[in-house]
């Protein structure tokens, strides 16, 4: 597996620390020269972390004042247009507690096309942001994916990035499904949610060039401090060209 630049690692330190909370709200960060002497790396490369975690709107630079974390709204809002948003989505939170493991679910595997005996490895995570839980994930791979894999990959890294950059299987789409539950007392634990509180469920089938799914996912959020926002559009076509054209682009359904 490749390893990641040495700025994306100062990125993702800094990321840990904002999200876990040990960087509050307006907190000044560390100087550029202390990041330096912290991480052993070029202020280019400090600069160039620094400038990622802002137009990410994570953090405010002010001349002479030094580097702040910026003050965010209670409820995370976040834009998906493509799986590579989803990723950067994912990794703008870290893992409170995770697990990996062999599992069998008849459930996933029907999801992944696979006999319901089949043995799964699944990832079991609770996923914060500032400190908060923002929600817990369940998902699954096929065996012959999961045995490739390690806790130590999956530790700060998605699984879905993992699968594409360290096994060489690309992922180029993904079927996702929204819905709504209520928190029952296990999952009001795992968010610091009362029971019965409003949940967003999500769930995304991730599928190879081949068409074979590839990936299966459910994710429980926290619906007071969560919100998706999807990026849409389509090509106008003038009225009388489109005349006999059938509607398409957008699918929705009303269960």
């Amino acid at each position: 597996m490749k390893p990641s630049p040495l700025y994306m690692r100062v990125r993702d330190s800094l990321l840990r620390e904002i999200s876990a909370g040990r960087a509050g709200g307006e907190q000044k960060l560390p100087t550029e020269s202390e990041l330096m002497h912290a991480h052993d790396v070029s202020r280019a490369t400090v600069r160039k972390a620094l400038d990622l975690l802002r137009h990410e709107g994570l953090i405010e630079r002010y001349p002479r004042r030094g580097t702040f974390v910026a003050s965010r709204p209670e409820t995370t809002v976040w834009t998906a247009s493509s799986l590579d948003d989803v990723l950067q989505l994912g990794a703008e939170t870290v893992p409170e507690w995770f697990e990996w493991k062999p599992a069998q679910s008849p459930a996933a595997a029907g999801r992944l096309g696979v006999p319901s005996t089949h043995e799964l490895h699944r990832l079991r995570s609770i996923r914060c942001r500032a400190g908060a839980p923002i929600y817990f994930l369940e998902a699954f791979v096929a065996s012959e994916i999961g045995r490739q894999l390690t806790r130590d990959d999956l530790k700060v890294r998605m699984l879905l990035d993992v699968i594409e950059q360290k096994l060489g299987i690309p992922i180029p789409r993904g079927v996702e499904e929204i819905s709504a539950e209520v928190a029952d007392r296990r999952m009001a634990q795992r968010l610091q949610v009362a029971p019965g509180a409003p949940l967003l469920v999500l769930e995304v089938v991730y599928f190879g060039v081949d068409g074979q799914p590839v990936e299966f996912a459910k994710a429980w959020y926290r619906a007071d401090r969560f919100r998706r926002r999807h990026q849409l559009a389509r090509e106008w076509v003038p009225k009388r060209a489109a005349r006999n054209e059938a509607p398409g682009g957008l699918e929705a359904e009303v269960l």
